[in-house]
């Protein structure tokens, strides 16, 4: 499982909030976001919908970078190669 921290501005405030990542064997890569530590939940509910498409594309775009950081320094210590959801090139 990879925990993450994604961070966000609404307004001049920066708002952080909590993301894991998990491999489930049955529907592959499953994304939760935890509460955010700043905000009530009402709150933020309104936000994501100000923000809408914007921040679910940076949240997606972070993800998968922290997916495959993770993924690939996970491939390195473990002895099976590491299914990919998509091609992976190494540098």
């Amino acid at each position: 499982m990879v925990k993450g921290l994604h961070a966000f501005m609404v307004g001049d405030e920066s708002v952080a909030i909590k993301v894991k990542i998990r491999n489930d064997r049955r529907v592959g890569l499953r994304v939760e976001v935890e509460n955010p530590m700043k905000l009530t939940m009402e709150y933020t509910n309104r936000v994501f919908l100000k923000m809408g498409q914007r921040m679910e594309n940076e949240m997606d775009k972070n993800v998968i970078s922290l997916y495959r950081n993770t993924m690939s320094q996970l491939q390195g210590s473990y002895p099976y190669p590491y299914p990919y959801p998509y091609p992976h090139s190494h540098h």
